[in-house]
């Protein structure tokens, strides 16, 4: 009987499941996810190769082309001609020709390579290559750019997620202190020290603190799920535990000054809108080109024959300079037309580095202020944690009331989820400044 009890306990506990370990997942491993699999960084690589290609294309008039060509040709009912015969017995002569419709057919069998070599264009095609090249050249620099905006999208999707993590705790807590108040209330009343208005009170105050812990957990799940798409996955590791990285610094205004006049032409969108700028300078020379000859030589190498079992060799050589003439206004509007992007590439580019430098300025000032909010916060939570130890204090020796230790648990829970978002923000602000000033590691 023993021993039947003893196995079936051991069965018992063989066929419990098995208890899910949490297995942590670190911002660095959210980062090298995101590097390798985010939409957006995938984009932008594939139009980098892109625009290599397009590189490649522009150079290759420079180059030799050959092309390989197999011909039959056939005529039926070709055209003949008849010569007609002198009179007869010394008569002056008659000649006669006429046109008639002979049974004469014809066949031509070929085979044959064309080589084309183009000598000199006068520009067009080395400013169209250098054209591509600049372009080349932004697509690299955009794809430096998505970088480094998937990577700080990454960092501050993990810190939300810690963040709205630490607020679920904290407003657990402020519901288990909710509970601890109103059985304290209870207690209090079934002797009559309290009226039974605090117990209403504290069951309002504790369906409060509930209702506030199930927008914490809505709003982490939806920060988990924010994490997983900056991350680039499809959803985060089964019971995944986030690890809380160190938070980041700030520097002074002073500092922020000399790094920012230093770091606005090094922003990888200034070096982007810098080639587009040549590219554009570039196109507009290649649009003049087109008004200039072009010089070419051009040789053929083939068999020929009327009898593809009897083909005779033959070949050609051609230098050929081709002047444009008229060609309907197009070349007077792609000079037009280049010129006009031209200054469209110099006025973004302005644009461009005026808006970088305030969003630098603007990013000192949001961490100088972030700070400024932390600190606030943090004297915020310690007064009002000591404000509710005094609450409780009085209403346990009868000294105060239950609104008073209520205010005080709302005054603590406001102030404790302050503190964890004014530190999300001063880690958000710190990375955000460290991109713009061209600092940008990803590691705090």
């Amino acid at each position: 009987m023993r021993a039947g009890i003893i196995l079936s306990a051991l069965l018992a506990v063989s066929l419990a499941p098995t208890p899910v370990v949490a297995a942590p997942f670190t911002l660095q491993e959210c980062r090298a996810a995101a590097g390798e699999d985010h939409p957006t960084l995938a984009a932008a690589r594939a139009e980098a190769a892109a625009a290599k290609a397009r590189s490649a294309i522009a150079l290759s008039p420079f180059l030799p082309q050959v092309v390989g060509d197999a011909s039959y040709f056939a005529s039926r009912g070709s055209i003949g001609v008849t010569a007609g015969r002198g009179g007869v017995g010394g008569g002056s002569p008659v000649s006669s020709t006429s046109r008639v419709f002979g049974p004469a057919d014809f066949e031509l069998w070929g085979l044959g390579l064309t080589l084309r070599q183009q000598i000199w264009d006068f520009g067009r095609t080395l400013n169209a290559h250098q054209a591509a090249v600049a372009f080349e050249e932004a697509a690299a620099a955009e794809v430096i750019l998505a970088t480094e905006l998937v990577d700080i999208g990454a960092e501050a999707a993990y810190r939300t997620a810690v963040a709205a993590g630490e607020l679920v705790e904290s407003f657990a807590e402020a519901e288990r202190r909710a509970s601890a108040h109103l059985d304290l209330a209870r207690a209090r009343a079934e002797v009559g020290l309290r009226p039974q208005y605090d117990v209403r009170r504290a069951e309002v105050e504790v369906a409060n603190a509930a209702y506030a812990l199930v927008q914490a957990e809505n709003a982490r799940d939806i920060a988990r799920a924010e994490l997983a798409n900056a991350c680039g996955l499809a959803a985060l590791p089964p019971e995944a535990e986030l690890v809380a990285p160190a938070p980041r610094g700030f520097e002074s205004p002073s500092e922020l000054q000399a790094s920012l006049d230093a770091a606005v032409e090094k922003r990888p969108e200034i070096v982007a809108a810098r080639a587009r700028v040549e590219a554009a300078a570039q196109a507009l020379d290649a649009a003049w080109a087109e008004w200039y000859p072009e010089l070419a030589a051009l040789g053929t190498l083939g068999l020929r024959g009327i009898d593809p079992g009897d083909l005779g060799p033959g070949w050609t050589a051609t230098v050929q300079l081709t002047v444009p003439l008229i060609t309907g206004g197009a070349d007077l509007g792609r000079v037009r037309a280049a010129r006009a992007d031209l200054e469209a590439a110099q006025a973004r580019l302005e644009a461009q580095r005026r808006s970088a430098r305030l969003e630098g300025e603007s990013g000192g000032l949001s961490l100088h202020q972030a700070r400024a909010r932390l600190e606030a916060a943090e004297r915020r939570e310690d007064a009002a944690a000591e404000g509710l130890r005094l609450a409780e204090g009085r209403y346990e020796t009868g000294l105060g009331d239950v609104l008073e230790l209520a205010d005080a648990q709302a005054e603590l829970a406001g102030a404790r989820a302050d503190r964890v978002r004014s530190a999300l923000d001063v880690s958000v602000a710190a990375a955000q400044l460290e991109r713009l000033l061209g600092r940008w590691s990803g590691i705090p």
